[in-house]
């Protein structure tokens, strides 16, 4: 064998090995991760996954292993080496987590984690530490459940299961028996009173949508200070998330109050949090909605009284313009909104708003209270296209 042709054959041998090592790509964009957290300092034997569809280089979407919504984030790419890479999910300047992801194949490796976070304005300080496994590869526009509309009566757990979180996460287990969606347990920590529950489906406000279910709840002999909630809503986000982005809830539901409308807007970044709400008649069950009009820029929230639908917020997502509809004197009240900012590129999740039955003391403590498994729950949840 001559010189050329032996060097010809030594540099395909090269590439070959070359290829068949690479693991780890140049360009996020178009590929997807699931993160498996095994091991962490804050949560040694609990188990954690993070899933991830990398738009671009800078920019994905995560579906929450806690509440099943889907996120904006901000991240970044190192390729280290053909087997190595670093990546960074938030901004580094307030909260993010450092990611080294080492692959075993092209499809699946394991990692290790550092997670920071930031207090008042200052350096972001180390929080938590840990590993897990992780799976990797491309994936089609198809697999992001944008525009998904659905029905669901919990009859089905093979359907619930794909569009709903069905686990333990914070004292609060998420289950469906006998054709209702239930709410059981006791929150580990104060804050996990707050439990959104939100289906596997992304909605755009250019587009009109309904959002609507029933719920209904079973506490027996409310009281002043007791507190708790079963409502039809929304989260929509902008930015990234829990950072420097904006975020507004609006829902719809039963409390000990009656029929309650709320709209909130989180703390986040720069943003303080602001809150408006108003209660109707006495229900412990009811059909509740939230829809969309993409045209007036207008989010309505109803509930069904007598087969007769009636308003008790319209929200101008443009402007933060909060109309109260329907009062019992005088005419419709307006409140605005303070240092809006426009939804119009909102990430919108539906949602299950509940509230974990706890007491307020006078002295602003919290008491959990006893609930049983059925006494707070949903019948049906559905999104559907189009504007009632």
């Amino acid at each position: 064998m001559n010189l050329f042709k032996t060097t010809f054959i030594l540099i395909l041998f090269s590439l070959f090995q070359v290829s068949a090592w690479a693991y780890t790509p140049y360009s996020l964009a178009g590929y997807k991760s699931e993160l498996t957290i095994t091991n962490s300092s804050q949560d040694p034997t609990g188990e954690e996954t993070h899933l991830f569809y990398f738009t671009t280089d800078s920019a994905a979407i995560q579906r929450s292993g806690d509440n099943g919504q889907w996120y904006p984030d901000t991240v970044s790419w190192t390729r280290k080496s053909s087997r190595e890479a670093n990546l960074i999910i938030g901004v580094t300047t307030d909260e993010y987590a450092d990611v080294i992801m080492n692959f075993q194949n092209s499809n699946y490796g394991t990692f290790s984690f550092e997670y920071y976070d930031s207090e008042d304005g200052s350096s972001p300080t180390k929080v938590d530490e840990g590993s897990g496994t992780f799976t990797f590869g491309s994936f089609q526009n198809s697999e992001i459940p944008y525009d998904y509309y659905f029905a669901d009566d919990f009859t089905n757990l093979e359907v619930s299961q794909k569009l709903w979180p069905l686990i333990t996460n914070g004292g609060i287990t998420n289950s469906i028996k006998n054709g209702q969606f239930l709410v059981s347990g006791s929150p580990a920590d104060e804050d996990d009173r707050w439990h959104d529950v939100n289906a596997n489906s992304i909605l755009s406000l250019s587009k009109d949508w309904i959002i609507e279910g029933s719920a209904f709840t079973k506490i027996p002999s409310p009281t002043y200070f007791l507190n708790y909630q079963a409502a039809v809503g929304l989260d929509a986000e902008v930015g990234q998330h829990d950072v420097e982005g904006f975020e507004i809830e609006i829902s719809i539901g039963v409390t000990p109050w009656g029929i309650m409308s709320e709209v909130y807007i989180s703390d986040i970044g720069t943003y303080e949090s602001q809150y408006q709400s108003t209660s109707r008649e006495t229900m412990t069950e009811g059909t509740f909605r939230v829809f969309n009009t993409a045209e007036n820029k207008i989010l309505t929230s109803q509930y069904l009284n007598d087969e007769r639908w009636t308003t008790l917020y319209e929200l101008n997502w443009e402007t933060g313009l909060l109309t109260e509809k329907n009062l019992s004197y005088g005419s419709d009240q307006t409140h605005q909104f303070s240092n809006w900012q426009n939804l119009s590129n909102a990430l919108v999740a539906p949602m299950m708003d509940f509230t974990i039955p706890h007491k307020n003391s006078e002295i602003g403590s919290v008491e959990s209270v006893s609930f049983a498994e059925g006494d707070l729950g949903f019948t049906s949840f559905s999104v559907t296209e189009g504007a009632p």
